[in-house]
């Protein structure tokens, strides 16, 4: 059951990235289904078997959420804080 979760996540992880390009194409809808598919990719991938999958998994899914979250939280608090 275990391995079954990594390959779980990698695909989570698959369909984040896609919906985060497709994002980036203009379609701004596909960006909470990057980030929820990425969450839950990242908290599969935390409890999945050790091996490959996994390690791509954590990686690329915390990538997206590092990218579509982190970074314009950060922007938006500390750097631009006039309109």
């Amino acid at each position: 059951m275990r391995s079954k979760l990594s390959s779980i996540s990698f695909i989570l992880f698959l369909i984040a990235v896609v919906s985060y390009l497709v994002t980036l194409l203009g379609l701004e809808k596909f960006l909470i289904i990057a980030v929820l598919c990425s969450a839950a990719g990242f908290v599969i991938a935390l409890f999945s078997k050790s091996g490959m999958y996994k390690t791509i998994s954590l990686f690329g899914n915390g990538i997206v959420i590092f990218i579509a979250i982190l970074i314009p939280f950060v922007v938006t608090t500390f750097f631009w804080n006039r309109p």
